[in-house]
């Protein structure tokens, strides 16, 4: 094949930072629901290769507006209880991204809020 190099396609490992063989997909439901003392998130683990995801990262925020939100917590599963102590009810909006054993992070999920 003539004309044809590297250069002009991606070969090996190179510059890409998508998905790896292994990686889970993105595909995650998330909740979040009024409990006592608190606020329960949650999520389901994706349904291709779950075994493959290390861990959740978790945003909060007051607003819907993702530009708002701020990293909460890094989870181990699929649960975060989050404590709340405002006498005032406050509406909490929740994202997460789902990190892949191979350090691949997914876009982001949410929000979901309570």
């Amino acid at each position: 094949m003539s004309g044809f190099s590297c250069k002009d396609v991606v070969c090996g490992t190179g510059d890409w930072s998508g998905p790896k063989p292994g990686d889970p997909d993105n595909n995650s439901i998330l909740y979040a629901r009024p409990a006592f003392g608190g606020i329960d998130v949650g999520w389901t683990y994706p349904g291709i290769n779950p075994h493959a995801v290390a861990h959740v990262i978790l945003f909060k925020s007051t607003s819907s507006d993702p530009t708002t939100m701020v990293q909460h917590a890094i989870v181990d599963g699929s649960y975060f209880f989050d404590r709340t102590e405002s006498a005032t009810p406050i509406e909490y909006f929740y994202w997460i991204k789902i990190v892949s054993i191979n350090g691949t992070v997914g876009e982001l999920i949410g929000p979901a809020s309570s």
